[in-house]
């Protein structure tokens, strides 16, 4: 929906804050939900709306929960809520704040006056002052605008206190003397349940992407499965086995029945040596297949492997849902501006060098904590890049980079250390080590496509730390992953 004049003006006033001509400006959590449609994809929109009001900081991963309601209330039935929090900085006083957010929400599709406590396809709230001052607002009479900072119910709502703690755990509630961390404990304890499951949008709807409904993954809930489509001819296990486009369909056919998740098509060999693609050779490789495949009818979700901006760009026009990049960002400066731009998930992968060089860049011994310590740190820092690029944190995916600037026994090492790199960097974890040449060296195996069974080993030995498996055989290691999954997370 167009801006409003009264829109306009507060946007002209978060933007002379952003460019410096005004001084005061202060940090505002704010909650943000929905219920209806594409869940993710209006938080996103609405993350989009807030940076015309201020600049968005930061942002936390997504929850989902039933809808909060009050006792007795007998509306109807409502389907789940994603909820998640932001922290703005902003020049509007509180009051104008408001304002420019309850227009937002109605530029959203939100119904001004609508019934309390109802189905709605964006809520934002105004949780708490970052300095934590508390603050009264009537609203000059009008219900809809009164203000009341921290927000009333905030502490007796986990889909707030969960979110909010990844931002600010150590916020003191000006009323209750409580850190958010203390606040949201001492509620999972009185409710007697664990945390809410975080959930990431993986699948948009639009024209391009042959599905009527979004695609969501709850973290934690199970073990993803996304198949690999290399379609390059000198991919280290499978180059020039997809040779032609019918081919390849017919692969991703089978790969969709054999259980997997989501397809990765990338259309440029990364394994060490591998020779350089110009930009027009990989979209070359990659549209004609993604888009056949919506045309074919396929709704699965489809990352693109790539770390060319303007491959992404394309991939995601033509109905690719993600994108994976092994550079983390690094090898085209235009990529991270792009991914927040695109408004998609984002896989970003350690690594160092390029495929030509990276092999004589495994050393790590010389660095405390090793192999552990430093793939941590730089792999932290391209992820919180693209966080200050524009990236939602509920949109990234962090990849250790089996195989790529490592040997055999930094590898290991990494595998081993999995569950403290996932918490290091906030962030679900994808692995890729299927028929990696570490697992060559273990069992002697010098075929890459004879060694499914030690990857079947190493992809059971990483669940539940492992949310992502990026593997060739799907049917393969989608059983194996079941039966982990059962063991390890009890699910069954």
């Amino acid at each position: 929906r167009p801006q409003t004049r009264a829109s306009q003006k507060h946007c002209e006033r978060a933007r002379q804050m952003v460019g410096g001509r005004r001084e005061a400006t202060r940090l505002v959590y704010l909650g943000l939900g929905a219920n209806l449609g594409d869940r993710v994809s209006q938080i996103r929109g609405a993350l989009r709306g807030l940076g015309e009001l201020g600049r968005v900081v930061a942002t936390s991963s997504l929850v989902e929960s039933p809808p909060w309601t009050p006792p007795g209330w007998s509306g109807d039935p409502q389907p789940h809520y994603v909820n998640g929090v932001c922290t703005l900085e902003t020049a509007l006083e509180p009051p104008l704040l408001l304002h420019a957010i309850k227009e937002l929400e109605e530029r959203l599709g939100r119904s001004p006056g609508g019934v309390r406590y109802a189905a709605r396809t964006i809520d934002i709230d105004v949780l708490a002052f970052a300095d934590g001052t508390a603050l009264e607002h009537d609203g000059g009479g009008d219900e809809s605008r009164r203000l009341s900072v921290p927000h009333k119910r905030m502490h007796e709502r986990a889909f707030v206190l969960q979110p909010l703690s990844e931002l600010a755990p150590g916020l003191a509630h000006p009323q209750l003397g409580c850190t958010v961390a203390e606040l949201l404990a001492g509620l999972l304890a009185r409710g007697g349940g664990g945390p809410l499951p975080r959930v990431a949008g993986i699948g948009r709807v639009d024209d391009a992407c042959a599905r009527s409904e979004p695609v969501v993954w709850r973290w934690g809930a199970k073990s993803y499965v996304m198949g690999v489509l290399n379609v390059a001819p000198d991919s280290f296990s499978d180059g020039g086995d997809l040779a032609g486009l019918d081919v390849a369909r017919r692969a991703a056919v089978q790969m969709v029945l054999d259980g997997a998740d989501m397809l990765d098509i990338g259309g440029v060999s990364t394994r060490p040596g591998a020779a350089a693609v110009g930009e027009a050779e990989e979209l070359a490789r990659v549209l004609p297949l993604i888009e056949a495949l919506r045309a074919d009818g396929l709704g699965i979700p489809i990352s693109v492997d790539t770390s060319c901006a303007a491959v992404a760009r394309a991939a995601v026009r033509a109905g690719a849902d993600a994108v994976n990049d092994v550079s983390g960002g690094a090898a085209d400066a235009r990529m991270l501006a792009t991914l927040a731009e695109l408004g998609v998930p984002a896989v970003l992968m350690h690594t160092r060098g390029t495929p030509q060089s990276m092999q004589g860049m495994a050393a790590y011994a010389a660095e405390a904590g090793g192999v552990v310590s430093a793939v941590g740190v730089e792999l932290g820092a391209r992820l919180d890049a693209a966080r200050a690029a524009g990236v939602p944190s509920f949109d990234l995916v962090a990849d250790p980079g089996i195989g790529f600037a490592k040997d055999a026994a930094h590898n290991l090492q990494l595998l081993q250390a999995l569950g403290q790199l996932g918490r290091l960097w906030r962030a679900p974890l994808l692995l890729g080590a299927s028929r990696k040449r570490f697992i060559g060296a273990l069992v002697g195996e010098a075929e890459p496509k004879r060694r499914d069974w030690g990857t079947a080993a190493v992809s059971a030995c990483c669940v539940p730390e492992a949310d992502v498996h990026r593997v060739h055989d799907v049917k393969a290691m989608a059983q194996v992953l079941c039966v982990a999954d059962a063991i390890r997370r009890q699910r069954w």
